[in-house]
């Protein structure tokens, strides 16, 4: 049986790989200052392991905007969902741990459900993009609780976290919402050549942009919160 040929979206795959970068080196710039200050609590490696999940997020998104063969698509997609949605769930765990350092052994059980919940409801839905958008309003509204609470003890990661996540709900509504003004009557994208086989998809592109800045915002409350002094 012939699989299904779709085609490929080879700028939404290079800001992909960008995005990829990016959190790489955020991920080096975290644990080499933790190893020169000596510090690495529950908090900072749930940092660690939420741009870890960005890196798989976007590595695997970088392979299925770039695979013609819809078999193999569908093939990567589902492992990509469950990683752009466990990088959420990790800044909401670690923003746990933030507001209440100890005896948050309840409160570690949202973010466990939270995962569990999504993944039974992706994999009815089929792994619909729709199901990771709602996870992210949610986490976005838990991100905004607690950066509040945060910030009204004067946190010094809290103003990056307001700001941080303010920037990625953005770059979502515009992928969400502004990627329909984009679109030429019903086809998803704008076609990069006369056969069709290739395809520019520019509201994926914005979000991957946009949410770059926003990953950095967080890591300048994470330089904030753990580095600012203990390096200096």
């Amino acid at each position: 049986m012939q699989s299904e040929l779709v085609p490929i979206q080879p700028i939404t795959s290079v800001t992909d790989i960008l995005l990829t970068l990016e959190a790489v080196f955020l991920i080096y710039l975290i644990v080499s200052k933790a190893k020169k200050a000596n510090i690495f609590d529950a908090s900072l490696k749930l940092w660690v392991g939420g741009y870890g999940c960005i890196v798989m997020f976007a590595i695997l998104g970088a392979i299925s905007h770039f695979l013609s063969d819809g078999f193999l698509v569908a093939i990567f997609w589902p492992p990509t969902m469950i990683f752009g949605g466990l990088s959420f769930v990790c800044v909401v765990s670690a923003l746990i741990f933030h507001v209440k350092p100890d005896n948050n052994k309840l409160l570690l059980l949202l973010p466990i459900f939270m995962v569990i919940i999504y993944v039974i409801i992706a994999i009815i839905y089929e792994w619909k993009f729709i199901i990771w958008v709602g996870l992210l309003g949610i986490c976005s509204i838990l991100i905004y609780f607690m950066g509040f609470l945060l910030y009204k003890k004067d946190h010094p990661i809290s103003k990056n976290i307001l700001l941080g996540n303010t920037i990625i709900l953005l770059s979502g509504i515009f992928q969400f919402v502004g990627g329909m003004f984009f679109y030429p009557e019903d086809q998803e994208g704008i076609f990069l050549n006369p056969e069709g086989t290739a395809i520019f998809r520019p509201q994926n592109d914005g979000f991957h942009i946009i949410a770059g800045i926003g990953l950095y915002v967080f890591y300048l409350g994470i330089r904030n919160a753990f580095f600012r002094e203990k390096t200096s």
